[in-house]
Parts: structure tokens; C-alpha cells; sequence
């Protein structure tokens, strides 16, 4: 194995600078900005989501497409944890 010093040369004359769409761009501020800005996590709330499994909402006999399913679930998907427990004191022996 040998070693060497690396040899830098510029192809061709004129100096072509790589071009970099304004998302990119846009992207790279945001991840600087979040890195270097004084935010946390103590001065925002943080959104947890989370899912509600509502079982009984339908009798399979209904709905021919969930003839399989004897329970009658249904899976609901919230942004925050505070709407899905509102739905489940909501939903809680409404039937």
C-alpha cells in the first residue's frame, strides 16, 4: 500500500457551479434553523398520535365487505391523543 498527497485540478476553463432546486434549499434552511434555533420541546406541545379501536358499530349482515369480522371493529386514527380520548368518552355505551 502507498500513500500520496491528493492532486486538486479544475476540468476545463470556467468554473460550473452544481445548481440546487429552491426545496432542497428551503429544506436545508428549516433543518439549520431547528438544529441551531432556541426551540425545544419544553415550549411546544408535543402531538402523540394515537388510534381507537371502536368495536360493535356494525353487525356483519349489514356490510357484505366485512362479512369476516364478527366484532364489527372499526380502527380510528387521531393527530393527538386528546381527540382520541374525547372519542372514547364519546363513543363509551352510546349502544
Amino acid at each position: 500500500m502507498s500513500v500520496s498527497k491528493a492532486k486538486f485540478e479544475q476540468k476545463g476553463d470556467t468554473f460550473i457551479k452544481k445548481q440546487q432546486n429552491n426545496q432542497k434549499k428551503k429544506k436545508i434552511k428549516r433543518v439549520e434553523e431547528k438544529a441551531l434555533g432556541w426551540g425545544g420541546f419544553d415550549d411546544a406541545k408535543r402531538i402523540v398520535p394515537t388510534s381507537v379501536l371502536l368495536k360493535n358499530m356494525f353487525r356483519p349482515a349489514e356490510l357484505r365487505v366485512y362479512e369476516k369480522h364478527p366484532l364489527g371493529a372499526i380502527l380510528v386514527k387521531f393527530k393527538n391523543r386528546q381527540d382520541g380520548l374525547k372519542c372514547i368518552q364519546t363513543m363509551n355505551g352510546r349502544w
